[in-house]
């Protein structure tokens, strides 16, 4: 984070006093009820995380849509950060859509979900000293939610169909998956009719095991895997109207696909501050590993990617391997043009890749 955009990295360190230690499982995955001092701590230590991987998503879908001559002269766009946090995937997008989208002049209209008030509090502030070369609004709702009903019912009184753009939810799915092990799922069902046409919808969460709610009472569980589930449940419903993108083999295979345990993850390295102490940094890099979905509704734009992906033979997806239960399309790309020797260990994470056969 601290190479894309140092100026921001010294505001939240020595503005708003985050910090870098790790924090006790239980707050990194449950943290709707983190005090103002967690909060601090949140931000320090896990906000460069996804930051750095929205940017890289979004920088990542932009260019490809640039590299493809798709018209992208729009005069405003709605986005929905659905469990928001502190903001780190928003300021990540809008940071890409910064440097690949300057010369027009956007209004951008955020709308913001959240249910910890301290951290809507922080938000707001580094919204205050984000530099932007658009127009912002920012809308933020305030607001716990007790059970996945009432996430639903609160989307669908407050947005009207095809209204949005584009719909981020950046590991807070996972937080209800005590409660509700078809989440994903349902998101899916009710968030397709909010999308506009060719509207992405970007679901970034943890590749971890968590407690998960089962018939019996509670189980263990890997996030990737239960997220692969309900995908493999939306698809089964023949009125679904987003399509995967990424990661390819499950663009291949989403109707196909029987793996009842499919794992699969992206990983990169972050830079983060281990010393912050009188204008001194000392940068060190950590391992970010990660789950990441990418849809889009039907459209124009995915018409374009299907005919483009489905009729490329040079495109191997390792998972038809009836041997394997794990995705192992990695290639191990460097995008030294990005972030000097940082890499991205799985192809999934990118659609770069793909220029080349096209």
């Amino acid at each position: 984070m601290y190479e894309l955009n140092a100026k921001l990295y010294n505001f939240i360190y020595k503005e708003l006093g985050a910090f870098y230690q790790q924090m006790n499982q239980d707050k990194i995955h449950n943290n709707v009820d983190n005090s103002e001092y967690e909060n601090k701590q949140y931000l320090g230590t896990y906000f460069p995380d996804s930051y750095k991987e929205s940017y890289i998503i979004f920088k990542d879908i932009f260019n490809f849509i640039n590299s493809h001559n798709v018209s992208t002269k729009i005069d405003n766009l709605e986005i929905l950060d659905f469990g928001s946090g502190t903001g780190a995937e928003v300021f990540g997008f809008l940071q890409a859509i910064n440097d690949c989208i300057n010369e027009q002049n956007i209004t951008i209209t955020i709308h913001s979900v959240e249910g910890n008030q301290s951290a809507v509090e922080i938000q707001k502030q580094i919204y205050y000293h984000f530099n932007f070369n658009h127009i912002i609004n920012v809308k933020m709702y305030t607001i716990k939610f007790n059970n996945s009903d009432e996430i639903f019912d609160f989307i669908n009184k407050t947005f009207k169909d095809n209204f949005f753009d584009i719909i981020m939810s950046f590991k807070s799915l996972c937080e209800f998956l005590y409660i509700d092990n078809l989440i994903y799922l349902k998101f899916l069902d009710n968030i397709q009719h909010k999308l506009k046409k060719n509207g992405l919808y970007v679901l970034v969460d943890v590749a971890c095991e968590y407690r998960v709610k089962a018939n019996d009472g509670f189980c263990n569980e890997y996030v990737p895997i239960i997220i692969n589930q309900n995908i493999r449940e939306y698809y089964k419903n023949n009125n679904h109207s987003l399509n995967i993108i990424i990661p390819f083999c499950c663009f291949l295979n989403k109707i196909n696909c029987s793996k009842d345990k499919c794992y699969t993850k992206t990983q990169l390295y972050v830079k983060f501050i281990k010393n912050f102490n009188k204008g001194y940094i000392q940068l060190d890099n950590k391992l970010d590993i990660f789950h990441y979905n990418l849809f889009i509704k039907d459209g124009s734009i995915n018409n374009l990617l299907h005919n483009t992906f489905s009729k490329n033979n040079n495109i191997i997806c390792k998972c038809n391997n009836r041997y394997f239960n794990i995705c192992y399309c990695n290639y191990n790309i460097k995008f030294t043009k990005y972030f000097c020797n940082n890499f991205f260990a799985t192809s999934q994470f990118t659609l770069e890749k793909y220029k080349d056969y096209i």
